[in-house]
């Protein structure tokens, strides 16, 4: 889960390494169309602008501040994943 700041692209070894990330899981999972990375930006970048022009542009961002986006995010590792995830809660 890539989380996409000002100073993530900046740095080249960052965007090679998503790069190489994207291409390397795209040809694992190309025929059942599952989603596989999960990028994550921090203001002051836009969802909308993350990843566009990039060979990336068809990933869904979310907002690391967004509560929707989180809880959709969650929601997709327990439903479509199989994830187990519990709350947290006081004594555990």
């Amino acid at each position: 889960m890539p989380i996409l700041s000002e100073n993530y692209f900046k740095s080249k070894f960052c965007m090679l390494e998503l790069g190489f990330a994207y291409s390397q899981l795209y040809n694992l999972h190309k025929d059942d169309e599952a989603v596989y990375i999960a990028p994550f930006v921090i203001q002051p970048i836009k969802k909308s602008d993350a990843l566009s022009n990039t060979p990336m542009a068809n990933l869904q961002v979310g907002e690391i501040n967004n509560v929707d986006d989180i809880r959709s995010f969650i929601h997709s590792l327990k439903e479509d994943k199989g994830f187990r995830i519990k709350s947290g809660t006081k004594g555990s």
